[in-house]
């Protein structure tokens, strides 16, 4: 999966579950963009417009995990965390400063697709 910004373009190796499938069965359809927001200096997270099939389990994030809050949203993470997520995939060779430079500070648009 692609995952633009106007500041450059990240690809990520799709997870093995339910959720990662639903997401991507989504973008065959069409490119989805999501608004989205800084949240705790650790992540960017945004509503995907709709629900998808969750396969939530405790999980350490670092940056690169692009996972699935509440079934609804997407969290793209540049820094580290502990929760519990549905995991859609991985950034690889991710780290805080490759995904700040794409995502940068505050709000961004981000559009998600399977080009």
């Amino acid at each position: 999966m692609t995952i633009k910004t106007s500041r450059g373009a990240l690809t990520m190796r799709f997870a093995d579950n339910v959720g990662a499938k639903a997401l991507r069965e989504l973008l065959q359809k069409d490119s989805i963009t999501v608004k989205m927001s800084d949240y705790g200096n650790f992540e960017k997270v945004g509503p995907l417009g709709q629900s998808l099939s969750t396969d939530n389990r405790q999980m350490d994030t670092g940056p690169g995990d692009v996972v699935l809050y509440q079934g609804n949203q997407i969290c793209i993470f540049y820094g580290d965390n502990s929760w519990s997520y549905t995991p859609l995939g991985k950034v690889e060779g991710a780290t805080r400063e490759s995904m700040l430079q794409v995502l940068g500070e505050g709000d961004v648009e981000v559009t998600l697709s399977l080009q």
